[in-house]
């Protein structure tokens, strides 16, 4: 059932791509070459205590094509790569990473349809899965300017991740609608709703219902203030917990400058769950961006109940955030990218989790990369990264990765 959904869904994006690619005006660029890369982890096993380091090399064709015929633009890119250990050598495996879209964009409408399709072996490390991944996404949406006040969008989405027995696989489907009105020049309603459903071979399945209903007010030319109101309703079989998460919200957008925007809104919020005593607590988000030329920055945090499923996180969580980005161009051909993110979740403690389920994780990343770009085809990137795990009952895990990948096409 799972193969048929993904083949379907790869099918209908390459008939559409194919469609366009075959128009009388359509324009085509094909560009083959070599993708390669070296790794060192000094923790390659993940493990607090005893760790051992290991060289990953990867080398393997990789192509980018783009085709265009108004109103289309197709692209397809990606490589595939045999990875070797240098110490754990019964990881090497081939390793595939594969990116396909179609954009159509009219004087009213636009339609996107996006796949991508990874193969890993490559142990992803605030997660507990390991062996080969394979992993299918697909996406479809679209968006139609109704009139000069309203605008209308609709969308799907489907995920499989395809995991090496014992580990189980995951499979979820998405919709999702919004609606914008502006009832004034400057009062503005939006509502967003979303259904997600997640369905796993042992875990039982579980379905998130989300919605959001926004009004803004438009203060001054660089001042806007509103409110959002937000309901979630998690849904799980098996007779586990149902629960429900409402939030209200008041924001305050500021435009320090014309490239420099501040949002904040805070809040309350109110938990209940089956056989549970009602929870609540103040809510919060904030983020400051900056764009000017080549110099990009941004800080956001937030605090908030929510429901996750994945193939770690599974149920409602409260968690707070906390991230910054900083990109900047030091040359035409040379830019400096810089990342920390901070994430600690703590479970909501249900009637069906054990002690291990209810533990709290803290977990943090930087990193900080090169990216030279002599000429149009030519990328290279060295990166640094250090990721550091903590969870209330394990011990803290702490590894740091040094990479090197240059791709060349022709």
């Amino acid at each position: 059932m799972r193969k048929r959904c993904v083949s379907s869904l790869l099918g209908a994006l390459l008939a559409v791509s194919v469609s366009c690619s075959l128009g009388h005006a359509a324009s085509c660029e094909f560009h083959g070459g070599v993708y390669s890369s070296w790794e060192y982890r000094d923790n390659y096993l993940g493990t607090a205590h005893n760790r051992r380091s290991d060289t990953i090399y990867e080398i393997g064709p990789s192509a980018e094509i783009v085709c265009r015929a108004q109103p289309f633009t197709w692209n397809l890119s990606g490589h595939v790569a045999r990875s070797y250990h240098n110490r754990f050598d019964e990881d090497d495996s081939t390793e595939v990473d594969l990116t396909s879209g179609l954009a159509a964009v009219g004087r009213r409408d636009s339609l996107e349809l996006e796949y991508a399709f990874v193969q890993t072996t490559e142990e992803d490390f605030f997660s507990d899965i390991s062996g080969e991944t394979r992993i299918h996404t697909g996406a479809i949406s679209y968006s139609r300017t109704l009139s000069s006040l309203s605008t209308l969008g609709v969308g799907y989405t489907y995920r499989l991740e395809d995991n090496t027995f014992p580990e189980q696989d995951i499979e979820s489907h998405g919709a999702s609608g919004t609606f914008s009105y502006r009832i004034t020049p400057r009062n503005t309603v939006s509502l967003t709703a979303g259904y997600n459903t997640y369905d796993y071979d042992i875990t039982p399945d579980a379905q998130v219902l989300r919605s959001t209903l926004s009004f803004e007010h438009a203060w001054s030319p660089r001042t806007d203030v509103g409110v959002d109101l937000e309901y979630q309703h998690q849904y799980r079989e098996e007779d586990l917990p149902d629960s429900d998460i409402k939030s209200a919200y008041l924001f305050w957008a500021y435009a320090l400058t014309p490239q420099t925007r501040v949002l904040l809104s805070g809040g309350y919020s109110w938990l209940n769950m089956e056989d549970m005593d009602r929870e609540r607590a103040f809510v919060a988000r904030g983020e400051i961006t900056h764009a000017w030329q080549r110099n990009t920055f941004r800080l956001a945090a937030s605090r908030e109940y929510t429901a996750e499923f994945t193939t770690d996180e599974y149920g409602t969580y409260d968690i707070r955030r906390a991230s910054a980005s900083w990109e900047r161009g030091l040359l035409r051909s040379l830019s400096l990218l810089t990342t920390i993110t901070y994430v600690e979740r703590k479970p909501i403690a249900g009637i069906d989790m054990t002690e291990i389920e209810r533990q709290e994780e803290k977990d943090t990343a930087g990193m900080i990369s090169l990216v030279w770009a002599p000429i149009r085809y030519i990328t290279m990137t060295s990166s640094y990264e250090r990721l550091r795990e903590v969870e209330e009952i394990s011990d803290t895990v702490v590894e740091n990765r040094y990479r090197i990948i240059v791709e060349v096409l022709y």
